[in-house]
């Protein structure tokens, strides 16, 4: 994929607080961009506002499928999250192991295959953050970026709960193993991590996925992989920064999800890891539009083509 900087059509004979002719927003924010366009809506009588905002993608089926599939795969995926930090916690245990390091390990390959599932059907998101990120660079319209936000929160409960279901053993004793917590660190502090290490994940998946030139080399399955990989990486230099500390979330859902279902003291700091995520989007997309790359023409001219 590439780097296209709005998801607003361009209109033709506009009228005032209408566009009677438009082709209405286009979705830009697959990981992975296959050859041709996602189907399109035809709409009229909406205003600018409704158009920048991506609203005449409601009246298809396009993001309705999509949101669909993002709760299905955050479902699913959030099972399988609990279950490698459940494993990696109970197997190889800190200090005697370094439990971090298996756990990337596992989620390397957990969110490369996702992507690779997903990414022709919904964009393969899987993760606020990712959304996030997209609407603020005008890959991903708004109003779909609000749907997969309330999907990916959906499909994450839905997988706490059935994670928490085959594993209470006691109280929450599975999955309060996959809970965040910041530990000792101060909440300041993890705050500022949680930024700067969700942005170290956004350059990759922008350098490689949204590039048109790097699209063409690693292709739709290095990509997601290459991805997964800074993923892994960064899950194990997070862990154990501070005794606790269960290192950074870059994904508001999977710290979400699993202590809410705990509850407690397990939802305290929430909003180190949403807050963070967002802050990163904000800096990651004040950078991509105030520099973007030089290769744009390149998706310029191919978007034209299609």
């Amino acid at each position: 994929m590439s780097t296209e900087m709005t998801s607003l059509a361009v209109l033709s004979e506009p009228s005032p607080g209408a566009a009677p002719q438009s082709s209405g927003s286009k979705f830009y924010g697959q990981i992975v961009r296959y050859k041709g366009e996602r189907p399109v809506v035809h709409t009229t009588g909406l205003s600018r506002t409704a158009l920048a905002l991506g609203v005449d993608e409601l009246y298809g089926g396009d993001v309705w499928r999509g949101t669909l599939i993002e709760i299905f795969a955050m479902m699913v995926f959030m099972v399988v999250h609990c279950a490698i930090i459940s494993k990696s916690v109970t197997q190889y245990p800190p200090p005697g192991s370094d439990t971090n390091l298996y756990i990337g390990i596992g989620h390397f390959f957990l969110l490369g295959f996702f992507i690779i599932c997903f990414a022709a059907p919904s964009g393969g998101h899987i993760n606020p953050l990712i959304t996030w990120a997209t609407v603020t660079t005008g890959h991903t319209p708004v109003m779909r970026g609000l749907l997969y936000t309330t999907a990916q929160a959906i499909g994450g409960i839905l997988g706490a709960l059935i994670f928490d279901r085959f594993t209470h053993r006691g109280a929450h004793e599975g999955l309060q193993k996959a809970a965040c917590s910041i530990g000792e660190m101060p909440a300041g502090d993890a705050f500022v991590a949680e930024i700067f290490f969700s942005i170290a994940l956004l350059v990759v998946a922008y350098g490689i996925a949204f590039d048109a030139r790097q699209g063409q080399i690693f292709g739709p399955i290095l990509a997601p992989l290459f991805i997964s990989a800074m993923l892994g990486l960064l899950i194990w230099c997070s862990g154990g920064l501070a005794k606790g500390y269960t290192g950074a979330g870059m994904n508001p859902i999977m710290c979400w999800a699993p202590n809410i279902v705990v509850g407690g003291a397990a939802m305290d700091h929430q909003w180190v890891y949403w807050l963070g995520p967002l802050v990163a989007s904000l800096m990651h997309a004040a950078v991509y539009l105030t520099l973007p790359p030089h290769h744009k023409h390149l998706y310029d001219e191919s978007s034209k083509s299609e």
